[in-house]
C-alpha cells in the first residue's frame, strides 16, 4: 500500500516522512463450535520509520440457553517501537490512535408464549480503550463507554430504549482543552410498527454534555425523526426530522429536514429516487 505524508500532527512532532510504497500481511483464524465462535486476526505492517508494526484482534460469541455474550479485544503491541504520534499507520495513510481496547456485551432474551411471538431483550455493552491524542505533546488517555438497553419486539411492533455514557475519562491528562474527549450522557427511544398496509418508524434522541469547566456552557441536543411507508408494497416513503442544540437552556442552533423516496423494481432493474430538504436555523 502507498502512504502519503499529509498529517500536520506528524510534522509538528517531527515524524514526517517521504511518501512511499510499503507492504503488509494479515492472518485470519476462525473457530466455531456449538457453544463458542471466535475470530482472530493478526497483521504485520512495514512503517516509514524502519521498523515493523504489529496488531491483533480477537472477537467471539458464546451462548447458553437465553444468555448471549459477545466479546472482543484489540491491541498494538509494537506501539513502543514507533513514534508516539504514529503507533500504527494504515493503508489509507490514516493513523490508528487506539492502542488497546476490549469490550463485553452480555444479553439475555425472554420469549413469551403468545400468538404475536413477543420477546424482551436486555443487554449492556462496556467498551474500555486506551487512545493517544493528536496534539503536539502526545498523551495517552483511558476512556470508557457504557451502553445499556431494553428491546421489546413482536410480529408487528418493536420498541427499544437505550442509555449511553460516552467518553468517560478514567486515566490520563489531556494536554489541551480541545483534545479533551467530549463526555455525554444519552437516551434514545425508537418505535416502529409494521402492518400489512403501512409502516411507521419514530425515534427520539437526547444527549447531555456536562461542561468541562465551571465557566463552560452546558450543552444539550434533541433529535426527533419519523418515517412512514404507506401501501402494501411499501415502494413510497416519507420522512421528517428535527434537530435542536441548546446551550445553557437557550436554543443555539437547529435543523429541520423532510424528504421522500420512491423504490422502483422490475425483473431486471432496481432503482430508487430520493428527495431531501434541509433547513438550518438559529
Amino acid at each position: 500500500f502507498y502512504v502519503q505524508n499529509d498529517s500536520v500532527v506528524l510534522k509538528k512532532n517531527y515524524c514526517d516522512f517521504e511518501p512511499e510504497w510499503l507492504y503488509s500481511g494479515i492472518c485470519e483464524f476462525s473457530l466455531k463450535s456449538p457453544v463458542l465462535k471466535t475470530n482472530f486476526y493478526a497483521a504485520l505492517l512495514e512503517t516509514p520509520y524502519d521498523n515493523l508494526s504489529f496488531w491483533f484482534k480477537a472477537e467471539g460469541r458464546t451462548a447458553w440457553k437465553n444468555f448471549l455474550l459477545d466479546f472482543s479485544y484489540f491491541a498494538v503491541p509494537s506501539a513502543a517501537k514507533s513514534p508516539n504520534a504514529a503507533p500504527l499507520i494504515g493503508g489509507s495513510s490514516s493513523i490508528c490512535r487506539t492502542l488497546e481496547q476490549f469490550s463485553l456485551n452480555p444479553q439475555i432474551l425472554f420469549l413469551f408464549d403468545d400468538k404475536n411471538s413477543s420477546s424482551l431483550r436486555l443487554g449492556v455493552n462496556v467498551l474500555n480503550m486506551w487512545k493517544i491524542t493528536d496534539t503536539n505533546k502526545v498523551e495517552e488517555l483511558q476512556l470508557m463507554k457504557i451502553r445499556s438497553g431494553i428491546c421489546f419486539e413482536n410480529s408487528f411492533f418493536t420498541g427499544q430504549l437505550d442509555f449511553t455514557t460516552n467518553n468517560l475519562l478514567l486515566d490520563g491528562v489531556p494536554p489541551t482543552v480541545s483534545s479533551t474527549p467530549e463526555k455525554y450522557y444519552g437516551c434514545r427511544l425508537s418505535l416502529s410498527s409494521a402492518f400489512s398496509s403501512c409502516g411507521i418508524y419514530f425515534s427520539a434522541d437526547y444527549k447531555n454534555y456536562p461542561p468541562p469547566a465551571s465557566s463552560s456552557a452546558r450543552k444539550d441536543s434533541v433529535d426527533f425523526s419519523i418515517k412512514a411507508t404507506p401501501g402494501r408494497a411499501k415502494i413510497l416513503n416519507a420522512s421528517a426530522g428535527l434537530s435542536l442544540i441548546y446551550k445553557d437552556m437557550k436554543r443555539y442552533s437547529g435543523n429541520f429536514s423532510a424528504g421522500a423516496g420512491l423504490k422502483l423494481k422490475s425483473k431486471k432493474i432496481r432503482s430508487s429516487i430520493k428527495i431531501q430538504l434541509e433547513i438550518p436555523f438559529q
